[in-house]
């Protein structure tokens, strides 16, 4: 990585956080849009006078537990899209400054992101737990997971570190349109405080480097 006139690494940051607006974000409010219109419309067709009291209830407990299923199904995408936007941020960065930062020694953890946590602490002295916001990395990443290897219920990881904000009514795992809005502008806050913790141990690194080289 060549260090030019200009913030490089904000740069990567404000990109970043534009694709969860122009790609995530997108996605979900398209797909949420359909499904709340159709649940909207099925809910209309519930007050046909053809239906019972007791039949009517029933139908639109199932058409409600339908559209929540929807969601669900909806937040699993979406979360699984932020997961893997942030991991892969990360692992670029280590990539594109494995010359200056090269890797050391066992990465300990027993997840993922325990591991790009101790490997960024390891390789560049920046705690990732301490920034910014990264509460709602993990928060992310464990409710994935949740879903993802479970039948949507939170995991006891999920419950335990985290402030467990995507439960729903039943208490599953799900996602609301403000609380992915809160989630999107939380990450890019982040991924901009990141960037600045990494400019300064990119130049710190740089210097000792110049001063190690002798005079001529």
């Amino acid at each position: 990585m060549t260090w030019i006139n200009f913030d490089w690494f904000q740069w990567d940051a404000e990109q970043r956080g534009k694709g969860l607006d122009t790609t995530v974000k997108a996605i979900y409010d398209v797909a949420y849009q359909q499904f709340e219109k159709a649940h909207s419309d099925d809910l209309k067709g519930a007050e046909s006078p053809d239906l019972d009291e007791n039949d009517r209830g029933n139908y639109i407990d199932f058409l409600n537990e339908e559209f929540r299923g929807q969601r669900a199904a909806l937040a699993l995408m979406t979360l699984s899209l932020l997961t893997k936007s942030m991991v892969l941020h990360f692992k670029q960065i280590t990539n594109g400054l494995n010359k200056q930062f090269p890797a050391g020694g066992e990465v300990k953890g027993k997840s993922e992101l325990e591991r790009i946590v101790s490997e960024y602490q390891q390789r560049f002295g920046i705690s990732l737990e301490n920034l910014t916001h990264f509460a709602a990395v993990r928060e992310i990443v464990l409710a994935r997971n949740s879903v993802f290897h479970g039948d949507g219920s939170p995991s006891k990881d999920y419950m335990e570190k985290t402030n467990a904000r995507f439960l729903d009514e039943v208490g599953q795992i799900n996602l609301t349109s403000e609380l992915l809005n809160t989630s999107i502008a939380e990450l890019k806050e982040f991924l901009l405080a990141l960037s600045v913790a990494l400019k300064d141990a990119y130049r710190a690194a740089k210097a000792a480097a110049q001063e190690k080289v002798p005079a001529g």
